[in-house]
C-alpha cells in the first residue's frame, strides 16, 4: 500500500487462469499473475494542502461570493476548534472557523454552536454611517 498527498493505491497480485495454445497445438491452462490496483482518496486529507493553497487563499475564496450565497450545511461545534461546513455557488464546499470571513460585506464568523453559527457583518448604510448587525445562520437540510 503506497500512501501519497492523500491517495492510497493498494496493489494486489492475484493469479488469473489464462488459456494458452502451445507448439503443438495442446490448449494449456496456466494461472498467470496480474497485477490489479485500487485508488481511494483519503477522506481527511486536507485537499487545500494538496493544491498548495493556505488558509488566507481558504478564507479569500469565501469572500468571493454574496453572504445569501452560502447555505449552511453542517457545524462541528463541541471540539477545540469549531468549524461550519458551507455550500457555496457552484456547489462549491467551504470549511470556516470563528475568526474567518465570510460573504462581501466582511461578515466575520463570530461564534459556532450546536445547530446555529453567529456572523457579525460591519457595513456603510446609504446615508454613509458605519452600522454593524448580527447574522444567525441554522444548518439547512
Amino acid at each position: 500500500m503506497l500512501k501519497s498527498l492523500g491517495i492510497t493505491v493498494t496493489l494486489l497480485f492475484v493469479f488469473v487462469p489464462t488459456v494458452v495454445l502451445s507448439e503443438t497445438g495442446d490448449i494449456i491452462l496456466e494461472d498467470k499473475p496480474s497485477l490489479t490496483s485500487t485508488i481511494q482518496r483519503d477522506p481527511f486529507y486536507r485537499v487545500l494542502e494538496q493544491y498548495g493553497l493556505t488558509d488566507a487563499d481558504r478564507v479569500r475564496l469565501a469572500t468571493d461570493f454574496e453572504l445569501r450565497d452560502f447555505k449552511l450545511i453542517g457545524l462541528v461545534w463541541d471540539v477545540a476548534s469549531p468549524i461550519a461546513i458551507f455550500r457555496g455557488p457552484k456547489k462549491k464546499r467551504y470549511i470556516l472557523k470563528v475568526g474567518d470571513k465570510i460573504g462581501r460585506q466582511g461578515g466575520v464568523i463570530v461564534k459556532i454552536r450546536q445547530g446555529q453559527l453567529y456572523i457579525q457583518e460591519a457595513f456603510v448604510d446609504i446615508n454613509g454611517n458605519r452600522m454593524e448587525r448580527s447574522i444567525i445562520k441554522r444548518v439547512e437540510s
